[in-house]
């Protein structure tokens, strides 16, 4: 029997993915829990207050996924056995309210090698299959390959790190031997303060 993961579940996941592998607590409603997910009382010491006490997730629902499922999973353009695979998972994206918004996937190259991340809106992932570690989008190999690169805050930050650091080793490069002579260029006078 073929189990298929529905995009609220997939989107679920994901938010357990940013907890890190720390334990992702919710505040405690009062409400009763649902029947197969178990609550814990975080044990109070004597400076907590009651608003302080958190329940736990104890374990997976079988309507869950892990983003550890997906990452890694391959990525084909469509169902069946003629579907070819196109990349993998590399990444998943979430916005500032920590909801899915976009996949990663790396695509072209040879083990990684040559490789190019490109971003895919998750509106545009119409089917996940742990089962089979399969994703499917409707997008052919070339269409991502020819797609612009996903950049990651970091790389940008560390890419514009990079020009910053370029740029001030260029300005303090030592002058150049003038051709022909052996000896460096004079270095370049100021203009001449002009008489009010």
């Amino acid at each position: 029997m073929k189990t298929h993961i529905s995009k609220a579940a997939i989107t679920f996941a994901a938010l357990l993915a940013t907890a890190s592998g720390t334990v992702l607590a919710q505040q405690a409603t009062g409400s009763a829990a649902p029947s197969n997910t178990t609550q814990t009382e975080a044990p109070r010491t004597s400076n907590a207050s009651p608003a302080a006490s958190t329940a736990f997730i104890t374990e997976q629902k079988s309507s869950q996924i892990l983003a550890t499922s997906i990452i890694g999973m391959s990525v084909r353009n469509g169902p069946g056995e003629d579907a070819k695979e196109i990349g993998k998972v590399n990444d998943l994206i979430l916005d500032k309210d920590h909801k899915l918004v976009g996949i990663v996937v790396g695509v072209g190259g040879f083990l990684g090698i040559g490789q190019k991340d490109v971003g895919i809106p998750w509106e545009s992932v119409s089917n996940i299959n742990p089962e089979t570690k399969v994703a499917q989008v409707g997008m052919s190999k070339e269409q991502l390959e020819n797609a612009p690169t996903f950049t990651s805050e970091t790389e940008r930050k560390s890419q514009e790190k990079q020009e910053q650091q370029k740029q001030k080793m260029q300005q303090h490069q030592p002058l150049q031997p003038a051709a022909g002579t052996g000896a460096p260029a004079p270095a370049p006078q100021p203009a001449p303060a002009q008489k009010k």
